[in-house]
Protein backbone atom coordinates (compact mmCIF):
# COMPACT_ATOMS: atom_id res chain seq x y z
CA UNK A 1 0.00 0.00 0.00
CA UNK A 2 2.83 2.22 0.88
CA UNK A 3 4.26 1.68 -2.37
CA UNK A 4 1.13 2.84 -4.54
CA UNK A 5 0.82 6.40 -2.39
CA UNK A 6 4.22 6.95 -3.64
CA UNK A 7 3.57 5.94 -6.90
CA UNK A 8 3.21 9.32 -9.33
CA UNK A 9 1.01 9.89 -11.97
CA UNK A 10 2.19 8.84 -15.60
CA UNK A 11 3.56 12.33 -17.35
CA UNK A 12 1.94 13.17 -20.55
CA UNK A 13 4.19 12.78 -23.25
CA UNK A 14 3.43 16.34 -24.77
CA UNK A 15 4.85 19.74 -24.65
CA UNK A 16 2.57 23.23 -23.72
CA UNK A 17 3.16 26.55 -24.28
CA UNK A 18 1.90 28.93 -21.59
CA UNK A 19 1.51 32.09 -21.81
CA UNK A 20 0.72 34.31 -18.83
CA UNK A 21 1.45 38.00 -18.42
CA UNK A 22 1.26 37.93 -14.01
CA UNK A 23 4.32 36.69 -12.68
CA UNK A 24 2.79 34.40 -9.89
CA UNK A 25 -0.01 32.63 -11.76
CA UNK A 26 2.14 31.91 -14.60
CA UNK A 27 5.10 30.24 -11.87
CA UNK A 28 2.53 28.83 -9.62
CA UNK A 29 0.45 26.93 -12.55
CA UNK A 30 3.61 26.09 -14.50
CA UNK A 31 4.83 24.12 -11.75
CA UNK A 32 1.49 22.06 -11.45
CA UNK A 33 1.68 21.69 -15.18
CA UNK A 34 5.07 20.34 -14.99
CA UNK A 35 3.70 17.32 -12.89
CA UNK A 36 1.63 16.03 -15.19
CA UNK A 37 3.16 17.05 -18.75
CA UNK A 38 6.54 15.99 -20.05
CA UNK A 39 7.47 19.66 -21.31
CA UNK A 40 6.46 23.47 -20.33
CA UNK A 41 7.50 26.32 -21.89
CA UNK A 42 6.59 29.82 -20.87
CA UNK A 43 5.99 33.30 -21.84
CA UNK A 44 4.93 36.76 -20.33
CA UNK A 45 3.12 37.95 -23.36
CA UNK A 46 1.96 37.64 -26.46
CA UNK A 47 4.33 38.55 -28.55
CA UNK A 48 7.36 36.25 -26.43
CA UNK A 49 4.61 33.72 -26.94
CA UNK A 50 4.44 33.78 -30.64
CA UNK A 51 8.20 33.53 -30.39
CA UNK A 52 8.35 30.48 -28.46
CA UNK A 53 5.62 29.15 -30.56
CA UNK A 54 7.93 29.34 -33.97
CA UNK A 55 10.84 28.02 -31.77
CA UNK A 56 9.11 24.68 -30.21
CA UNK A 57 5.87 23.82 -31.93
CA UNK A 58 4.17 22.80 -28.61
CA UNK A 59 1.53 20.20 -28.92
CA UNK A 60 -0.64 22.60 -27.01
CA UNK A 61 -0.82 26.06 -25.92
CA UNK A 62 -2.33 27.78 -22.80
CA UNK A 63 -3.09 31.76 -23.05
CA UNK A 64 -4.55 34.62 -20.65
CA UNK A 65 -6.96 36.91 -22.79
CA UNK A 66 -5.96 40.35 -21.15
CA UNK A 67 -1.94 40.55 -21.76
CA UNK A 68 -0.49 44.41 -23.13
CA UNK A 69 1.27 44.40 -26.35
CA UNK A 70 -0.56 41.62 -27.97
CA UNK A 71 -3.16 39.82 -26.20
CA UNK A 72 -4.25 36.22 -26.23
CA UNK A 73 -6.85 36.43 -28.74
CA UNK A 74 -4.52 38.10 -30.55
CA UNK A 75 -1.90 35.98 -30.63
CA UNK A 76 -4.10 33.02 -31.29
CA UNK A 77 -4.97 35.02 -34.74
CA UNK A 78 -2.03 34.81 -35.98
CA UNK A 79 -1.02 31.65 -34.84
CA UNK A 80 -3.82 30.44 -36.70
CA UNK A 81 -3.22 32.02 -39.87
CA UNK A 82 -0.42 29.02 -40.49
CA UNK A 83 -1.90 26.56 -37.57
CA UNK A 84 -5.27 25.72 -37.52
CA UNK A 85 -4.33 21.90 -35.56
CA UNK A 86 -2.25 23.08 -32.49
CA UNK A 87 -5.24 23.31 -30.03
CA UNK A 88 -5.34 26.24 -27.71
CA UNK A 89 -6.70 26.87 -24.05
CA UNK A 90 -7.78 30.26 -23.34
CA UNK A 91 -7.92 31.50 -19.23
CA UNK A 92 -9.37 34.55 -18.86
CA UNK A 93 -11.33 36.59 -15.93
CA UNK A 94 -13.52 37.89 -18.99
CA UNK A 95 -17.00 36.36 -19.38
CA UNK A 96 -17.36 38.67 -22.02
CA UNK A 97 -19.86 37.06 -24.61
CA UNK A 98 -18.14 39.09 -27.44
CA UNK A 99 -14.95 37.47 -26.19
CA UNK A 100 -16.55 34.58 -26.41
CA UNK A 101 -17.75 34.59 -30.05
CA UNK A 102 -14.46 36.18 -31.21
CA UNK A 103 -12.68 33.16 -29.38
CA UNK A 104 -15.36 30.65 -31.51
CA UNK A 105 -14.46 32.10 -34.81
CA UNK A 106 -10.24 32.25 -33.98
CA UNK A 107 -10.87 28.37 -33.20
CA UNK A 108 -9.99 28.57 -30.03
CA UNK A 109 -10.62 24.66 -28.27
CA UNK A 110 -11.41 25.53 -24.92
CA UNK A 111 -12.33 28.45 -22.85
CA UNK A 112 -11.40 28.30 -18.63
CA UNK A 113 -12.56 31.80 -16.52
CA UNK A 114 -10.11 32.50 -13.97
CA UNK A 115 -9.40 31.60 -10.76
CA UNK A 116 -8.36 28.90 -12.80
CA UNK A 117 -10.20 25.47 -11.63
CA UNK A 118 -7.13 23.09 -11.80
CA UNK A 119 -9.54 19.67 -12.51
CA UNK A 120 -11.03 22.09 -15.24
CA UNK A 121 -7.82 22.99 -16.60
CA UNK A 122 -7.03 19.39 -16.42
CA UNK A 123 -9.87 17.88 -18.17
CA UNK A 124 -9.46 20.27 -20.86
CA UNK A 125 -5.95 19.24 -21.16
CA UNK A 126 -6.67 15.69 -21.73
CA UNK A 127 -9.12 16.73 -24.22
CA UNK A 128 -6.66 17.95 -26.28
CA UNK A 129 -4.44 15.29 -25.85
CA UNK A 130 -6.73 12.46 -27.16
CA UNK A 131 -6.94 14.75 -29.51
CA UNK A 132 -3.56 15.06 -30.28
CA UNK A 133 -2.81 11.35 -30.31
CA UNK A 134 -5.58 10.18 -32.86
CA UNK A 135 -4.06 12.86 -35.25
CA UNK A 136 -0.64 11.14 -34.30
CA UNK A 137 -2.10 7.81 -34.92
CA UNK A 138 -4.09 8.94 -38.45
CA UNK A 139 -0.38 10.25 -39.33
CA UNK A 140 1.16 7.17 -38.72
CA UNK A 141 -0.93 5.35 -40.17
CA UNK A 142 -0.78 7.52 -43.57
CA UNK A 143 2.97 7.54 -43.28
CA UNK A 144 2.77 3.65 -43.08
CA UNK A 145 0.20 3.47 -46.09
CA UNK A 146 2.18 5.73 -48.17
CA UNK A 147 5.74 3.64 -47.20
CA UNK A 148 3.56 0.34 -47.71
CA UNK A 149 2.47 1.67 -51.26
CA UNK A 150 6.05 2.92 -52.33
CA UNK A 151 7.11 -0.59 -51.35
CA UNK A 152 4.12 -2.41 -53.22
CA UNK A 153 4.96 -0.33 -56.54
CA UNK A 154 8.77 -1.16 -56.40
CA UNK A 155 7.51 -4.79 -56.00
CA UNK A 156 5.46 -4.30 -58.57
CA UNK A 157 7.87 -2.84 -61.03
CA UNK A 158 10.12 -5.75 -60.10
CA UNK A 159 7.38 -8.44 -60.79
CA UNK A 160 6.81 -6.58 -64.08
CA UNK A 161 10.35 -6.27 -65.32
CA UNK A 162 10.98 -10.12 -64.40
CA UNK A 163 7.52 -10.99 -66.69
CA UNK A 164 9.07 -8.92 -69.22
CA UNK A 165 12.74 -10.59 -69.16
CA UNK A 166 10.25 -14.18 -68.61
CA UNK A 167 7.89 -13.01 -71.62
CA UNK A 168 11.22 -12.26 -74.12
CA UNK A 169 12.99 -15.53 -73.30
CA UNK A 170 9.72 -17.18 -74.21
CA UNK A 171 9.36 -16.22 -77.29
CA UNK A 172 13.07 -16.84 -78.07
CA UNK A 173 11.37 -20.26 -78.17
CA UNK A 174 8.98 -19.37 -80.74
CA UNK A 175 9.85 -18.92 -84.32
CA UNK A 176 11.50 -15.54 -84.88
CA UNK A 177 10.12 -14.96 -88.39
CA UNK A 178 8.05 -16.90 -90.96
CA UNK A 179 9.58 -20.23 -92.36
CA UNK A 180 10.10 -20.21 -96.14
CA UNK A 181 9.45 -24.14 -97.65
CA UNK A 182 9.54 -25.09 -101.21
CA UNK A 183 5.65 -25.32 -102.58
CA UNK A 184 4.24 -23.75 -99.25
CA UNK A 185 2.66 -20.89 -97.98
CA UNK A 186 3.30 -20.21 -94.11
CA UNK A 187 1.71 -17.08 -91.72
CA UNK A 188 0.89 -17.29 -88.28
CA UNK A 189 -0.26 -14.89 -85.78
CA UNK A 190 0.40 -14.94 -81.95
CA UNK A 191 -0.98 -12.62 -79.75
CA UNK A 192 -0.45 -13.92 -75.72
CA UNK A 193 -3.05 -11.95 -73.03
CA UNK A 194 -0.20 -11.13 -70.88
CA UNK A 195 3.87 -10.57 -71.27
CA UNK A 196 3.95 -14.73 -70.62
CA UNK A 197 2.06 -17.07 -72.19
CA UNK A 198 0.86 -20.29 -72.34
CA UNK A 199 0.80 -21.33 -75.71
CA UNK A 200 3.54 -23.18 -77.53
CA UNK A 201 3.98 -23.87 -81.52
CA UNK A 202 7.10 -24.80 -83.97
CA UNK A 203 7.81 -25.59 -87.75
CA UNK A 204 10.40 -28.87 -88.23
CA UNK A 205 12.25 -28.62 -91.83
CA UNK A 206 12.69 -32.79 -91.78
CA UNK A 207 15.75 -34.18 -93.69
CA UNK A 208 14.13 -36.95 -94.50
CA UNK A 209 11.62 -34.54 -96.66
CA UNK A 210 8.56 -32.26 -95.60
CA UNK A 211 7.45 -30.42 -92.18
CA UNK A 212 6.63 -30.79 -88.88
CA UNK A 213 4.23 -28.39 -87.35
CA UNK A 214 3.35 -28.50 -83.40
CA UNK A 215 1.06 -26.16 -81.18
CA UNK A 216 0.56 -26.47 -77.24
CA UNK A 217 -1.25 -24.94 -75.09
CA UNK A 218 -0.93 -25.49 -71.46
CA UNK A 219 -4.17 -25.45 -69.35
CA UNK A 220 -3.95 -22.42 -67.02
CA UNK A 221 -1.86 -19.08 -67.46
CA UNK A 222 0.65 -16.97 -65.87
CA UNK A 223 3.87 -17.53 -65.02
CA UNK A 224 3.26 -21.17 -63.83
CA UNK A 225 2.05 -22.11 -67.46
CA UNK A 226 5.47 -19.97 -69.28
CA UNK A 227 7.54 -22.27 -67.35
CA UNK A 228 6.23 -25.33 -68.31
CA UNK A 229 6.22 -24.34 -72.06
CA UNK A 230 10.11 -24.36 -71.58
CA UNK A 231 9.61 -28.45 -70.54
CA UNK A 232 7.70 -28.56 -73.52
CA UNK A 233 9.95 -27.48 -75.69
CA UNK A 234 12.64 -29.28 -75.13
CA UNK A 235 10.38 -32.70 -75.07
CA UNK A 236 9.03 -31.62 -78.38
CA UNK A 237 12.45 -31.34 -79.95
CA UNK A 238 13.13 -34.81 -78.39
CA UNK A 239 10.05 -36.17 -79.37
CA UNK A 240 10.87 -34.57 -82.71
CA UNK A 241 14.21 -36.29 -83.59
CA UNK A 242 12.94 -40.05 -83.19
CA UNK A 243 9.45 -39.70 -84.40
CA UNK A 244 9.10 -37.03 -86.74
CA UNK A 245 7.77 -38.76 -89.54
CA UNK A 246 4.94 -40.38 -87.18
CA UNK A 247 2.31 -38.06 -85.92
CA UNK A 248 0.80 -40.94 -83.30
CA UNK A 249 4.35 -42.20 -81.85
CA UNK A 250 5.09 -38.42 -81.41
CA UNK A 251 2.36 -37.70 -79.61
CA UNK A 252 2.48 -40.54 -77.54
CA UNK A 253 6.05 -40.09 -76.78
CA UNK A 254 5.36 -36.69 -75.65
CA UNK A 255 2.81 -37.45 -73.16
CA UNK A 256 4.85 -40.36 -71.50
CA UNK A 257 7.15 -37.86 -71.14
CA UNK A 258 5.07 -35.29 -69.44
CA UNK A 259 3.78 -38.32 -67.24
CA UNK A 260 7.39 -38.84 -65.87
CA UNK A 261 7.86 -35.12 -64.96
CA UNK A 262 5.18 -35.29 -62.29
CA UNK A 263 3.80 -32.21 -62.69
CA UNK A 264 0.07 -31.37 -62.02
CA UNK A 265 -0.20 -28.70 -65.49
CA UNK A 266 -1.80 -30.56 -68.69
CA UNK A 267 -1.42 -29.80 -72.65
CA UNK A 268 -3.47 -29.83 -75.75
CA UNK A 269 -1.71 -30.22 -79.00
CA UNK A 270 -1.53 -31.09 -82.27
CA UNK A 271 1.25 -32.90 -84.28
CA UNK A 272 0.84 -32.65 -87.81
CA UNK A 273 3.31 -33.84 -90.69
CA UNK A 274 3.23 -31.93 -94.47
CA UNK A 275 4.65 -34.23 -96.80
CA UNK A 276 4.59 -35.46 -100.36
CA UNK A 277 4.52 -38.84 -101.09
CA UNK A 278 3.64 -41.83 -103.35
CA UNK A 279 4.00 -42.15 -106.96
CA UNK A 280 2.00 -39.12 -107.92
CA UNK A 281 4.14 -36.95 -105.22
CA UNK A 282 0.72 -35.70 -103.92
CA UNK A 283 0.75 -33.24 -100.56
CA UNK A 284 -0.63 -35.15 -97.93
CA UNK A 285 -1.00 -33.78 -93.93
CA UNK A 286 -1.30 -36.47 -91.44
CA UNK A 287 -1.47 -35.40 -87.66
CA UNK A 288 -2.55 -36.42 -84.17
CA UNK A 289 -4.61 -34.50 -81.73
CA UNK A 290 -4.51 -34.47 -77.86
CA UNK A 291 -7.20 -32.50 -76.66
CA UNK A 292 -6.63 -30.18 -78.63
CA UNK A 293 -9.10 -27.83 -81.03
CA UNK A 294 -9.52 -30.14 -84.90
CA UNK A 295 -7.36 -28.42 -87.74
CA UNK A 296 -9.73 -26.74 -90.16
CA UNK A 297 -8.98 -27.33 -94.05
CA UNK A 298 -10.21 -25.26 -96.94
CA UNK A 299 -10.55 -26.65 -100.48
CA UNK A 300 -9.85 -24.18 -102.49
CA UNK A 301 -11.37 -26.04 -105.74
CA UNK A 302 -14.86 -26.28 -104.25
CA UNK A 303 -14.83 -23.78 -101.78
CA UNK A 304 -15.48 -26.25 -98.54
CA UNK A 305 -14.14 -26.25 -95.56
CA UNK A 306 -13.92 -29.05 -93.61
CA UNK A 307 -13.39 -29.87 -89.91
CA UNK A 308 -10.75 -32.59 -89.40
CA UNK A 309 -11.84 -34.10 -86.42
CA UNK A 310 -9.92 -36.87 -84.94
CA UNK A 311 -9.60 -38.17 -81.19
CA UNK A 312 -7.39 -37.96 -78.55
CA UNK A 313 -7.09 -36.65 -75.12
CA UNK A 314 -5.00 -34.30 -73.28
CA UNK A 315 -1.24 -34.90 -72.57
CA UNK A 316 0.21 -35.45 -69.46
CA UNK A 317 -3.34 -37.20 -67.81
CA UNK A 318 -3.12 -40.66 -68.58
CA UNK A 319 -1.23 -43.28 -70.87
CA UNK A 320 -2.92 -43.38 -74.38
CA UNK A 321 -2.67 -43.81 -77.93
CA UNK A 322 -3.44 -40.80 -80.69
CA UNK A 323 -4.89 -42.22 -83.96
CA UNK A 324 -3.34 -40.66 -86.91
CA UNK A 325 -5.67 -38.63 -89.62
CA UNK A 326 -4.03 -38.77 -92.82
CA UNK A 327 -5.85 -36.15 -95.64
CA UNK A 328 -4.71 -35.43 -99.48
CA UNK A 329 -3.97 -31.70 -100.09
CA UNK A 330 -4.63 -30.29 -103.53
CA UNK A 331 -2.85 -27.00 -104.82
CA UNK A 332 -4.37 -23.56 -102.88
CA UNK A 333 -6.34 -25.60 -100.19
CA UNK A 334 -5.39 -24.16 -96.73
CA UNK A 335 -4.61 -25.74 -93.32
CA UNK A 336 -5.68 -23.54 -90.22
CA UNK A 337 -4.46 -24.86 -86.95
CA UNK A 338 -5.20 -22.68 -84.10
CA UNK A 339 -5.90 -22.52 -80.46
CA UNK A 340 -8.90 -22.22 -78.48
CA UNK A 341 -8.45 -18.35 -77.66
CA UNK A 342 -9.95 -18.21 -80.63
CA UNK A 343 -12.88 -20.48 -80.35
CA UNK A 344 -13.56 -19.85 -76.95
CA UNK A 345 -14.27 -16.27 -78.01
CA UNK A 346 -17.51 -14.73 -76.63
CA UNK A 347 -20.09 -11.94 -77.50
CA UNK A 348 -21.39 -9.71 -74.19
CA UNK A 349 -24.27 -12.44 -73.78
CA UNK A 350 -21.72 -14.91 -73.51
CA UNK A 351 -22.20 -16.65 -76.33
CA UNK A 352 -19.13 -19.00 -77.78
CA UNK A 353 -17.50 -18.49 -81.32
CA UNK A 354 -17.22 -21.97 -81.57
CA UNK A 355 -15.71 -24.43 -84.19
CA UNK A 356 -18.46 -24.32 -86.47
CA UNK A 357 -18.63 -20.13 -85.91
CA UNK A 358 -14.78 -20.29 -87.10
CA UNK A 359 -15.44 -22.16 -89.68
CA UNK A 360 -17.60 -20.37 -91.34
CA UNK A 361 -15.48 -17.20 -90.81
CA UNK A 362 -12.99 -19.46 -92.49
CA UNK A 363 -15.00 -20.10 -95.34
CA UNK A 364 -15.83 -15.88 -95.95
CA UNK A 365 -12.38 -14.70 -95.65
CA UNK A 366 -10.70 -17.39 -97.79
CA UNK A 367 -13.28 -16.81 -100.69
CA UNK A 368 -12.20 -12.71 -100.25
CA UNK A 369 -8.78 -12.57 -99.01
CA UNK A 370 -5.44 -12.77 -100.24
CA UNK A 371 -2.81 -14.94 -97.94
CA UNK A 372 -1.06 -11.89 -97.15
CA UNK A 373 -3.96 -10.36 -95.21
CA UNK A 374 -5.50 -13.59 -94.98
CA UNK A 375 -4.82 -14.05 -90.97
CA UNK A 376 -5.28 -9.99 -90.25
CA UNK A 377 -8.96 -10.11 -91.30
CA UNK A 378 -9.80 -13.42 -89.66
CA UNK A 379 -8.48 -11.86 -86.57
CA UNK A 380 -10.29 -9.01 -87.50
CA UNK A 381 -13.65 -10.93 -87.73
CA UNK A 382 -13.30 -12.79 -84.71
CA UNK A 383 -12.51 -9.30 -82.79
CA UNK A 384 -16.25 -8.19 -84.73
CA UNK A 385 -17.78 -11.03 -83.18
CA UNK A 386 -16.99 -10.57 -79.26
CA UNK A 387 -17.19 -6.71 -79.69
CA UNK A 388 -13.06 -6.10 -79.70
CA UNK A 389 -13.58 -6.78 -75.86
CA UNK A 390 -10.44 -7.47 -73.91
CA UNK A 391 -8.96 -11.34 -74.63
CA UNK A 392 -9.06 -13.81 -71.89
CA UNK A 393 -6.80 -16.35 -73.61
CA UNK A 394 -3.94 -16.60 -75.70
CA UNK A 395 -4.43 -16.82 -79.23
CA UNK A 396 -1.89 -18.82 -81.70
CA UNK A 397 -3.22 -18.99 -85.72
CA UNK A 398 -1.73 -20.63 -88.33
CA UNK A 399 -2.42 -21.15 -91.93
CA UNK A 400 -0.43 -23.32 -94.49
CA UNK A 401 -1.44 -23.09 -98.24
CA UNK A 402 -0.26 -25.75 -100.62
CA UNK A 403 1.16 -23.88 -103.84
Amino acid sequence: MEEMKDMKPLKMPISILYVEDEDAIRKALSITLKRRVETVYTAENGERGLEMYKIHNPDIIITDVKMPNINGLEMSKKVRETDIETPIILTTALSDTEYFLDAIETGINHYILKPIDKNKLFYAIERCYKIIELKKEKQRIEEELILNEITLRERNKTMEDDLQRAGDLQRELLPRKVPQFENLKIDYRYIPMDKVSGDFFSFTPLQEGGIGVFIGDVTGHGVSAALFISLVKVLTDRACREHAKSPKDYMRRLNNDLLLQEISSFLSATYGLIERSGVDNKCTFTFSIGGHPPPILYRKNMNLVEVLKASGMLLGCFKSDFPEVKVKLEKGDRIFIYTDGITEAKTSRQERLGIDGFAEILKRENQSTEFGNLLDKIIEAVDDYKGNRIINDDVVLIVIEIE
